[in-house]
């Protein structure tokens, strides 16, 4: 029997960068090998340094697969953030709320008592009687 033949598609998508890292992985270039790879780019008109390369290569490296024939991990798109909801503001600390401010138009009866301009911030103590107290003199 005869196998069956399989034809690669040489445009399919991140097939240049999977050859590349493996080519780079089995032969692991030198530091004066990418400096000539680098000189020979330039004179094919591309500019970049020897440091833009090195960092390049290294960033392939890292997110590329080493599985053969896997697909590589930066063209499996990453799924989207969930937005962060605002927090509820918390309740105040003390249990006690604040009495609104009642205004002359509001109030409608044109006198001003010290008490509705400015509430007391503290509560008044109530006054005990003296046959509360459980101390007596001697």
């Amino acid at each position: 029997m005869a196998t069956k033949r399989f034809m690669q598609n040489w445009d399919a998508p991140g097939i240049y960068r999977d050859i590349l890292v493996a080519f780079l992985d089995e032969l692991k270039p030198s530091a004066n090998v990418v400096k000539k790879i680098v000189d020979d780019m330039s004179q094919r008109g591309y500019q970049f340094t020897y440091r833009g390369l090195d960092q390049h290569l290294q960033k392939l490296r890292r997110t590329t697969t080493t599985e053969p024939g896997a697909a590589s991990a930066s063209s499996t798109p990453k799924a989207p953030r969930t937005p962060k909801t605002p927090k509820a503001k918390a309740t105040p600390k003390s249990g006690t709320k604040r009495k609104n401010v009642k205004t002359e138009a509001e109030d409608g009866d044109g006198d001003t008592n010290a008490d509705d301009i400015c509430p007391a911030a503290k509560k008044m103590k109530k006054e005990q009687d003296e046959s509360d107290l459980s101390v007596t003199n001697e």
